[in-house]
């Protein structure tokens, strides 16, 4: 009996030294996420120094111009809660890559813009991009490293989310000194490269979630706890776990 106990013990032990989904590598499978959401968080702050140049370059005034900042942040609020249902139809890979191109193109466009509502329209498909992509990064955080393991992973990601926008005004600044607004979005286009290359060779985050449900919704909320910020059918609670197609 006494060995038995020991023996269950043990495994228990063992099985809280594994990740739900180990993969060989999880800061590597990792690598791809964490660019693309410093680039996102970075493109967050390092337009609005660049604002007073825009609306000389394009011929709006303030309450126009402050769209680009505006329209981006609306954009992705919308986009974080669809992330869960994109998840039950495709690889996190397949969302992964897509959330890079879709930022990549959107800076192309906006790098390339000559009028505002085309501008416009680049800024709003790079908020396509960050909001697939930063609830993924702690998504798969949680389930690709162990435990003892996830809390310098979590640590790993706070940095990038509060160290981009840090910087991105100096960058920014920077940029407009020695170059025109145009090189902040052509600045972008290197690192979704790099995060979009290294997401592709990483085979391993196709098989993370290949057919299951990342994230799933209840309908067990407080609406009047959530009532006082926004009304409670548009807030459906997230459990993250264990989910089985």
């Amino acid at each position: 009996m006494e060995k038995s106990l020991q023996g269950e013990t043990s495994m228990a032990r063992e099985a809280k030294k594994q990740a739900a989904k180990p993969v060989a590598h999880p800061f590597v499978a990792m690598l791809g996420m964490l660019i693309g959401g410093f680039v996102g968080m970075l493109s967050e702050t390092s337009l609005n120094i660049a604002l007073p140049s825009l609306m000389t370059a394009l011929h709006v005034n303030i309450g126009t111009i402050q769209w680009l900042v505006t329209g981006y942040m609306l954009v992705i609020g919308i986009v974080l809660p669809l992330s869960s249902l994109l998840s039950k139809l495709f690889s996190t890979r397949q969302i992964i890559i897509f959330a890079i191109v879709a930022f990549m193109v959107g800076a192309i466009i906006s790098a390339l813009a000559s009028s505002f509502p085309i501008l416009l329209v680049g800024r709003m498909i790079q908020g396509v991009g960050t909001g697939l992509i930063l609830p993924l990064m702690f998504t798969v955080a949680t389930l690709i490293f162990p435990p003892y393991k996830l809390g310098a992973a979590m640590g790993l990601i706070g940095l990038v989310i509060m160290f981009a926008p840090a910087i991105g005004p100096t960058l920014s600044g920077m940029i407009l000194g020695l170059m025109s607004w145009q090189w902040i979005f052509w600045m972008f286009v290197p690192f979704l490269a790099i995060a979009s290359s290294s997401s592709s060779n990483t085979y391993q985050m196709s098989v993370i979630f290949p057919n299951q449900k990342l994230i799933s919704f209840q309908s067990s909320y407080q609406p009047s706890a959530l009532a006082a910020l926004l009304p409670a059918s548009v807030w459906p609670v997230i459990k993250v776990g264990d989910r089985q197609a």
